[in-house]
């Protein structure tokens, strides 16, 4: 198992034509560690590059008017950013964009009935985002807008249920209010739509996710019961998480991955396990692997000694291979969404085995 090619920034690996493998990338500036344990029918190439982008963070703004409607309020993103404007015009400002190419959208808001309602989906694609950009007006008009449909969106009591619009260029927009999630027309196949359902109490997750222009447009309801919770949270590098194993309900999609996350709270920091069903061929239980003694790691590496861990069930209509090269993975963990896009990392010090 040799790289194809070998860059200061860059590693491409061949692997073998079946069987497994595990890819784990270790970025030293933000102290976090990847770790994807795949088989080869699922996906032959990782990219990865650690995200460095911060330090250069831009600001987005602008005005923003409705020339045929008098909305209540306004909601504009940029990337994982979000300003909400109130008026029937006024200026948004976006702040800590790392640089990239963007897409950027706009809803107006109405309450109707005390429930705030989405009118018209807006969305400008393709922006190079490279500098400070203090002019990006945006004009809402008959020609440039489109309607939103909106369907109930529920979770049994004790549970979170969410939707998100992720655009093609990394855009994300809550897609969900006061009981309803809302599809904007006009939408792309390499859009991704998002249900998020999240037990408060035993930390139970799904995902399901849609290429945007697939999304059953009915109303849903997010069932949880067929994942298993874990029994504690708590691992060394010996300890083992239990219970992995699923019931498909009649709305259930299909097993993706499994996405582990252990942190030590003393350094904050955190690593990622990504574990395909492969991987486990059928097996309900995962041993936590010790890196601390893989070349690239010290010793005393966070890896070996947790301080807490837990792992969720990814829920989607996409492949492993789809979610690792052609689009993004999604996690959430407590109160707080991730997004990884395309897995792009700059290898800092890594390890193949």
């Amino acid at each position: 198992m040799t790289p194809k090619s070998s860059k200061a920034t860059e590693k491409t690996y061949e692997f073998n034509a079946d069987g497994r493998y595990g890819v784990a990338l270790y970025c030293s500036s933000s102290r976090h560690l990847m770790l994807f344990q795949l088989n080869t029918n699922e996906s032959r190439t990782v990219q990865m590059n650690c995200d460095t982008s911060n330090a250069q963070s831009l600001t987005m703004s602008g005005n923003i008017t409705d020339t045929t409607d008098t909305p209540e309020a306004y909601g504009v993103a940029v990337g994982w950013l979000y300003d909400i404007v109130f008026g029937s015009s006024g200026t948004y400002a976006i702040k800590n964009v790392p640089p990239g190419k963007y897409d950027l959208a706009a809803v107006t808001l109405k309450t109707i009935n005390n429930k705030t309602v989405p009118q018209k989906f807006y969305i400008e694609r393709n922006i190079d985002f490279l500098a400070n950009d203090n002019a990006h007006n945006i004009t809402l008009t008959a020609a440039n807008t489109v309607g939103v449909t909106g369907h109930t969106l529920s979770a049994a009591a004790g549970a979170t249920a969410e939707a998100y619009l992720i655009t093609a260029n990394n855009t994300y927009f809550t897609a969900a209010r006061d009981g309803s999630w809302y599809l904007p027309e006009g939408v792309l196949p390499e859009d991704i739509f998002v249900f998020f359902g999240f037990d408060n109490t035993s930390k139970v997750l799904m995902l399901e996710a849609y290429r945007a222009t697939e999304v059953p447009k009915t109303d849903k309801n997010i069932d949880l019961s067929y994942i298993r919770p874990l029994n504690g949270v708590t691992y060394d590098n010996s300890g083992t998480f239990g219970g992995l194993g699923y019931q498909p309900s009649a709305q259930s999609r299909p097993l993706r991955a499994y996405v582990a996350m252990l942190h030590k709270d003393a350094t904050d920091a955190n690593c990622d396990l990504v574990l395909s069903p492969g991987w486990m061929q059928g097996k309900n239980s995962y041993t936590i692997p010790d890196l601390s003694g893989l070349n690239g790691f010290a010793a005393a590496w966070y890896g070996d000694q947790a301080d807490g861990a837990e792992i969720d069930a990814i829920m989607a209509d996409r492949s492993v291979e789809e979610m690792l090269e052609s689009k993004k993975i999604f996690m959430r963990y407590g109160a707080d969404l991730f997004l990884m896009p395309n897995i792009r990392y700059e290898i800092a010090s890594e390890t193949i085995f």
